[in-house]
């Protein structure tokens, strides 16, 4: 939760998402970090703290602050802009940093694809260069196929839908979480989103050790995932625990070429 940078998070209901946004955003604001909301669909300032402190966000003190802003859709359009809110966000030393919650999914339905994508590598420049992090919010009942597979390739660093996330730093991809045959589309795509800038011949470290829970299907999907970078030169070494998520893994991904397994961290 405290883990910066451009993530994608695909989310099931508007309960779901919230939960996982007012979590994020304290998280930010007990980091001293600026957070900003991006009201995308207009539901108000006022609706907007309640449903987030209903699920957990203590947002008096930091409105009043102003450590806790709400910002309307032609911010997200000027962020890059000196003046904009995020670059006067930026640089206030009173903050360590900014965090942005998005619905970009939503955002993107209000927006020529230029402008959105233009937004998109916008926040991930500003995530690999500033104090920056976004929260980029998707709807996975409506994002697919296509859509979905834009999503994840703009997002090749960290995604998390349902109960998995997948981080990368790298060469590194660390799983985290459970996962089942529903979170197969998500995974195999994110995996080959995450390995599409990978160098030819380079060892790709897979961390599965904060899997704890996973069924064939989703374990496949890793094995799927990986296939066009195994087939241009790649290798895979994927650590896994001693449990049953670790006996999975070993019994689908026998005899795949290119995918070695290791007990314990994948890159000792």
């Amino acid at each position: 939760m405290h883990r910066t940078g451009h993530t994608l998070l695909l989310h099931h209901s508007e309960g779901e998402r919230l939960r996982y946004i007012a979590d994020w955003l304290t998280a930010g604001l007990l980091s001293d970090a600026k957070v900003l909301y991006a009201d995308v669909a207009g539901w108000g300032v006022d609706f907007l703290v309640e449903e987030l402190v209903l699920r957990g966000l203590v947002a008096d003190r930091a409105l009043e602050e102003k450590r806790l802003e709400f910002i309307d859709p032609e911010d997200v359009l000027d962020l890059a802009i000196a003046t904009g809110v995020v670059r006067r966000a930026l640089e206030d030393d009173r903050f360590s940093g900014v965090r942005l919650a998005v619905r970009s999914g939503a955002f993107a339905e209000g927006v020529t694809e230029v402008h959105h994508l233009a937004f998109e590598n916008t926040v991930d420049r500003l995530c690999r260069q500033e104090r920056f992090s976004a929260l980029c919010q998707y709807d996975a009942r409506t994002t697919d196929d296509g859509a979905l597979d834009q999503a994840l390739l703009l997002h090749p660093d960290r995604v998390i839908e349902g109960e998995i996330s997948l981080h990368r730093r790298a060469n590194l991809i660390q799983a985290e979480g459970q996962a089942d045959s529903l979170d197969a589309k998500v995974l195999t795509g994110a995996v080959h989103a995450m390995t599409q800038g990978l160098s030819t011949g380079l060892v790709l470290l897979l961390d599965l050790r904060g899997v704890h829970g996973l069924t064939p299907g989703a374990a496949r999907s890793l094995v799927e995932g990986t296939r066009d970078f195994r087939r241009h030169g790649g290798s895979v070494r994927c650590g896994i625990g001693a449990g049953e998520t670790g006996a999975l893994v070993r019994s689908v991904t026998e005899g795949t070429a290119g995918f070695e397994l290791v007990q314990g961290a994948p890159g000792s």
